[in-house]
């Protein structure tokens, strides 16, 4: 009976891990400049984001986030906020307006 309830603990446990896995993404943001690039890494960071590099040329975004307490569409969601566009979310343009002016990557 011992080693039945000790197996039950070890599924259980082992679900948990699973369920708290990190999962790793990469995808185009907007932007344009070392501002750009503070304002998004450290914006996004915290809720289930553990990790955030955007690369300044390529405009790709790398994160590393917890699925447990996050989900892609959220982090994309979350950049879009700080003001910059995602492949799947565009920033609302009263945020984007309050960018400082060389962080302004749309067309007029």
């Amino acid at each position: 009976m011992k080693s039945i309830q000790i197996f039950i603990c070890l599924i259980f446990l082992a679900g948990n891990v699973v369920a708290q896995s990190d999962s790793t993404a990469h995808f185009p943001v907007q932007g344009l400049c070392g501002m750009c690039k503070q304002r998004i890494e450290r914006g996004i960071l915290g809720k289930g984001v553990k990790y955030a590099n955007w690369n300044v040329e390529r405009k790709i975004l790398t994160v590393v986030y917890k699925t447990a307490k996050i989900n892609l569409q959220g982090v994309h969601e979350r950049v879009a906020a700080l003001g910059h566009d995602t492949e799947l979310v565009k920033a609302d343009n009263k945020v984007y307006d309050k960018l400082h002016g060389c962080c302004k990557y749309r067309a007029e």
